[in-house]
């Protein structure tokens, strides 16, 4: 599977080419190979604080909590980040823009805190 081959990626790939069909692959090649150190680096990440999760926690090596803890935690910091993205590429005021993630932050947290118990149960 190719970088073009990503959800939404097509579209950017078909556009890259469209403006630079002779270089077009380079330019796919150069967005793929970003895509995969970017996805290197968050596992990296994950992985590191996992590890110092469990050594904070003393959790034995087959315990799965300090990985899906730094999952969510870094879950969140993307979700924040992709947050604060679409309001400043939105056009609109960005007053009042920290307050929101202040908010917004703190419900994430609290989800998290809580555990997923109450979250999306079907009625």
């Amino acid at each position: 599977m190719g970088a073009c081959d990503l959800p939404l990626m097509s579209t950017v790939c078909d556009a890259v080419g469209g403006v630079v069909s002779s270089t077009g692959q380079a330019v796919t090649d150069g967005i793929g190979a970003w895509l995969a150190k970017s996805a290197g680096d968050l596992a990296a990440s994950a992985a590191d604080l996992a590890a110092l999760l469990a050594a904070e926690t003393g959790a034995p090596r087959d315990d799965l909590r300090p990985q899906v803890v730094a999952n969510a935690l870094l879950g969140l910091q993307r979700a924040m980040i992709d947050y604060v993205r679409r309001r400043v590429s939105s056009g609109e005021s960005l007053g009042g823009l920290a307050a929101d993630v202040r908010k917004l932050t703190a419900g994430a947290f609290a989800l998290l805190e809580q555990g997923l118990a109450g979250y999306a149960v079907k009625a």
